[in-house]
């Protein structure tokens, strides 16, 4: 009787230890995937907010930077979707009261940004309009798109709205403005594209679907 009792009890034992451990190993390869009545919500977490790296293949959602699903390879963190940073998670935004706070934006998403990276440009529900008073400097091989037809609005005088000095750049969707001069000026275009020298030009460049306003004169400089 007893040694019975003593075998269903290392039974049960077994088949908990055995249950705990699917459910621990259940857990660190989805990322405490939780079921909902739609589907499945992954954790939630900011690039900067991520756990150390070395539980490889744990997954988590970035609720900042690209939004998007991220795993841990054992030695780094890195996108599984593709990494599209929203502009918007860099402070840019249509009703700024100063422009210096998109000019901002741009350039700290692109300084984060590797080549290959896309930012998206997107609309906002009552306005997207994203003013700028600097030039918008892209130095990497990215592509910089609105899915929505956002506009960038350069608001100082004779000076361009996008200067590109790299290859492998796309600039699609979006709508560029100025300021309407009358007279055709050196600095008064919309996209402006620069070798580094006349052995290194810049190559590969696609501009696409994009609406031009600036001054009907000089859209663009090669």
């Amino acid at each position: 009787m007893r040694k019975r009792l003593l075998l269903s009890i290392i039974f049960i034992l077994i088949a908990v230890t055995i249950a705990e451990s699917a459910t621990a190993l259940k857990h660190r390869v989805s990322g405490r995937i939780e079921s909902t009545a739609g589907g499945f919500t992954l954790p939630g977490t900011t690039v900067a907010g991520q756990p150390a790296p070395g539980d490889t293949g744990t997954v988590a959602r970035v609720t900042n930077d690209d939004k998007s699903i991220w795993m841990d390879s054992g030695t780094d963190w890195f996108s599984l979707t593709g990494k599209v940073i929203d502009i918007r998670a860099y402070g840019a935004d249509p009703a700024a009261v100063s422009p210096v706070t998109n000019n901002d934006a741009f350039s700290n998403a692109i300084a984060a940004a590797t080549a290959g990276d896309a930012i998206l440009v997107p609309c906002a529900a009552t306005d997207s309009i994203y003013d700028v008073s600097t030039a918008i400097s892209v130095s990497k091989a990215l592509t910089i798109f609105s899915n929505c037809g956002a506009e960038i609005h350069q608001t100082t005088a004779n000076t361009k709205l996008i200067t590109i000095t790299a290859s492998n750049v796309t600039i699609s969707g979006l709508k560029l403005t100025g300021l309407q001069y009358t007279v055709e000026t050196a600095n008064e275009q919309a996209i402006n594209i620069l070798g580094t020298s006349a052995a290194s030009p810049a190559t590969n460049i696609r501009i696409i679907g994009n609406k031009v306003n600036f001054s009907g004169l000089k859209p663009w400089s090669l």
